[in-house]
């Protein structure tokens, strides 16, 4: 937000890529997400993030928490500034328990052309 500002957005989200299938000209992404809210900067002091979630539902709604990103996750800055937090971390800790979601593109000439996307079925 830059000094003096702020942000505030009650659910966000991180996605790590997990793999990548080719079938003929359809390219099919897998991904894992995290969804954690609400996450709130002010100035240019430390986020804080909320609680992580398996669903964007569950962090709308604050059900089925996974774990309180900022207790569990918050990190000392040594040189004595704000703490921060690793959001990479959480995804590796919780990475099982996280919805993959697929998402497919389709070769048209030249251009690969967003298809569509869903929740990878177990």
């Amino acid at each position: 937000p830059g000094h003096g500002g702020s942000l505030s957005k009650e659910v966000s989200s991180e996605i790590e890529f997990n793999s990548m299938e080719i079938e003929k000209d359809t390219y099919r992404y897998y991904v894992k997400v995290l969804f954690y809210g609400p996450l709130k900067c002010v100035d240019i002091g430390p986020c804080q993030y909320g609680n992580a979630y398996k669903t964007y539902k569950d962090a709308k709604n604050n059900t089925n928490v996974l774990v309180n990103i900022n207790e569990k996750y918050s990190v000392a800055d040594p040189a004595g500034g704000p703490p921060s937090v690793d959001l990479d971390k959480v995804m590796n800790d919780y990475k099982d328990q996280l919805n993959e979601y697929e998402f497919d593109f389709v070769k048209e000439d030249n251009n690969y052309i967003f298809k569509e996307y869903k929740k990878k079925e177990d």
